[in-house]
């Protein structure tokens, strides 16, 4: 199950509390999930795909095309890449066309932030690299983001992705999302997607290609 399906399912709605100029909330950022991304037959595979490129996940198009399917009607959008080697972990995917995509980093960590249209109307993928401090308390740091932005639920045994190792839904008055931790080469990180309702349909296929196209820079392997 998808974790915006699960921030979708939360009835208890809390104000959204918005600390974004806190060292904290500077690293953590935003996003959310609940329609179906198809890959197209020519999409990029993040392990079979990648050549012998030296370091792997390199070599991959600068454009492609995806197609996402909302309420049964398919639609073919322009995906580019983006490759980003100098954050804690290296990876490479693709962003649909009008995205933007920023890195920030404080004491806390480093995040790479992806977003859909412009704030207050904003959906907002992110994948968050706690420091090397922080690294032991990567749970509760991503239990801390969902709780500051309104009622959450923790995720039950098979709910969210399968990379998952925990992670939280949440929900409030103005929009739904999701913070899912994951590890990989014993480094630990969590992902947020944050969207408003009334950019669900047209969001959530879109932040779902991001990951689904996520390579590491390092062995070339994905969520």
């Amino acid at each position: 199950m998808r974790p915006a399906l699960l921030a979708l399912s939360i009835v208890t709605l809390a104000a959204c509390s918005d600390s974004s100029d806190e060292p904290f909330d500077a690293a953590a950022y935003d996003g959310g999930s609940e329609t179906e991304a198809v890959l197209e037959d020519d999409a990029v595979d993040p392990v079979s795909d990648l050549g012998d490129a030296d370091p792997p996940g390199l070599e991959r198009p600068q454009t492609t095309t995806g197609v996402i399917s909302i309420e049964g009607e398919d639609e073919a959008i322009a995906l580019r890449l983006v490759r980003y080697e100098d954050v804690s972990l290296p990876f490479s995917t693709y962003v649909p066309d009008g995205w933007t995509d920023e890195v920030s980093g404080s004491g806390e960590g480093t995040a790479v932030r992806f977003a859909m249209g412009a704030a207050p109307m904003q959906g907002v993928v992110s994948l968050f690299v706690p420091s090397d401090a922080n690294q032991n308390d990567t749970v509760g740091l991503a239990r801390a983001v969902a709780e500051s932005r309104g009622g959450f639920g923790e995720f039950e045994d098979g709910e969210g992705p399968d990379w998952a190792t925990a992670g939280f839904s949440f929900a409030d008055d103005s929009g739904a999302g999701s913070v899912t931790v994951g590890e990989h080469d014993g480094t630990s990180f969590y992902i947020i997607e944050e969207f408003p309702y009334d950019m669900g349909d047209g969001f959530v296929p879109r932040a779902e290609m991001i990951q689904d196209r996520l390579v590491w820079l390092d062995d070339g392997t994905g969520l």
